[in-house]
Parts: structure tokens; C-alpha cells; sequence
């Protein structure tokens, strides 16, 4: 069943986060946009990617929210907070999104936000 709104689509995304960082990484892959699954590789990859610094804080932050969002048309784009338990730093993330022409939504991307200052 497709998802209604960009908005429920990405608060399933930030679901996934909380789950162990395989069923994350198969989550991820299997609503992701070819380009997007193709750019991150395998589950046994995007798993290991969770334990660098750029995409750790994802998956091991005491909350994550969604700070904003954005819809035009069939594309969306959220910004993710994700929120280190104690005095820890936040880290935003953005989120792409399309819809499919029967109305599901895929990502089409994930990075952290200051990455996409350079």
C-alpha cells in the first residue's frame, strides 16, 4: 500500500534508524531508488558504513525528528535530526525522496548536511 505523504514516508525512515543496523540497512535498500541502493552498495556494505562517524550518529542517537520538510510535486526532501544522548552534538542529515507513479515513495538520497556544503 502506498505511502500517503512524504511526511509518513520519512517517519517510517527514522522507524528504521532504531532498529539494529542490518534491519535499518534493509529497510533503506529496499525503498531505495536505483542510483541510491546502486551509490551505497550492499546490506553487508551500508551496514558497515553505520559504524563510521558520518552515518553512525543515524542509528545510534537516544532521538532522531524531523525538523523539516519540504514537498514539490512528486519530490521531497526532510531534514533529520539525529540527537547523541547526554551533551552530545546533533547531527542533520538530509533525506531525498520520490513517488513512484503508484504513489510509493523511495529514497533518493541520504548525507549529512554540512556534506552538502562543499
Amino acid at each position: 500500500m502506498p505511502s500517503p505523504t512524504a511526511e509518513a514516508f520519512a517517519h517510517g525512515v527514522l522507524d528504521a534508524f532504531s532498529r539494529s543496523r542490518e534491519a535499518c540497512a534493509t529497510f533503506l535498500l529496499t525503498h531505495a531508488s536505483a542510483r541510491f541502493a546502486s551509490s551505497v552498495g550492499d546490506v553487508a556494505h551500508l551496514t558497515h558504513l553505520f559504524n563510521n562517524a558520518a552515518w553512525s550518529p543515524l542509528v545510534t542517537a537516544s532521538r532522531r525528528e524531523i525538523v523539516e520538510i519540504e514537498s514539490i510535486g512528486p519530490a521531497a526532501r526532510a531534514t533529520i535530526r539525529a540527537v547523541p544522548a547526554g551533551d552530545g552534538t546533533p547531527a542533520d542529515y538530509l533525506l531525498s525522496l520520490k513517488q513512484t507513479n503508484d504513489g510509493n515513495w523511495l529514497i533518493t538520497g541520504l548525507v549529512r548536511s554540512e556534506l552538502t556544503a562543499m
